[in-house]
């Protein structure tokens, strides 16, 4: 294969009488075709990369403003049991209304201490009561 010619390669543009290289539309040369364009390779793969990057960042941002912690105002949704007894208070000794399986969905409203200070979760699925952070997928 002959070599590319400098004309093929970066091709010429006339300032008076002078001839000089149009840097600003460098060619690549691919097996044997030529494809312009409009900056060094370098800098493409740095903006790709940068462009990756702040994809990245926007999506963590997103996900740690998505994620809800008992103690935010109207914080409420379902989650899943780990299993463990729904009780018609926030007490360890109040009596059991439902006990609940690994897997079971659950709905719970808000959240509330009892004297000894354990967080309990107050549910409305499957039943009403209360069920001890420990026993359900969602932080204590």
């Amino acid at each position: 294969m002959a070599q590319p010619t400098r004309e093929a390669v970066y091709g010429h543009c006339s300032v008076g009488s002078m001839e000089q290289p149009n840097n600003a539309w460098l060619r690549e040369i691919d097996g044997a075709s030529a494809r312009t364009v409009s900056e060094p390779v370098e800098s493409r793969s740095i903006m790709r990369i940068r462009s990756v990057l702040a994809t990245a960042a926007s999506g963590t941002a997103l996900l740690v403003a998505t994620m809800a912690t008992p103690a935010q105002a109207g914080a409420s949704g379902w989650t899943i049991s780990l299993g463990g007894p729904i009780r018609s208070c926030a007490s360890a000794s109040c009596s059991v209304v439902r006990q609940t399986s690994y897997g079971d969905s659950v709905y719970w409203t808000n959240t509330t201490h009892s004297p000894a200070g354990n967080l309990w979760y107050k549910v409305t699925y499957p039943v009403g009561g209360y069920i001890y952070c420990g026993n359900i997928a969602e932080p204590c």
